[in-house]
């Protein structure tokens, strides 16, 4: 079974921000980090409780390659 991510809109800016701003500093560096967070989106979606609960019932997902975390919550 699937649970679908939604992402709120600030998340969707910062997400857009990033890219642009790894696009600017090497060509396909936004591809990469956007590659690297569907992988992890997908991850997510097909197996939610796979990450810790940390705070407030909410679960971190750190990437690996790029400093960002994806903060979620299971409803």
């Amino acid at each position: 079974m699937s649970f679908p991510l939604v992402f709120k809109e600030e998340a969707q800016r910062d997400i857009s921000e990033a890219y642009k701003w790894y696009e600017s500093k090497l060509t396909n560096l936004g591809d990469s980090f956007l590659s690297e967070l569907e992988s992890y989106v997908s991850t997510i979606e097909r197996e939610p409780q796979i990450f810790q609960v940390r705070k407030a019932n909410r679960r971190y997902c750190p990437l690996k390659r790029f400093p960002y975390v994806i903060v979620y919550e299971i409803e």
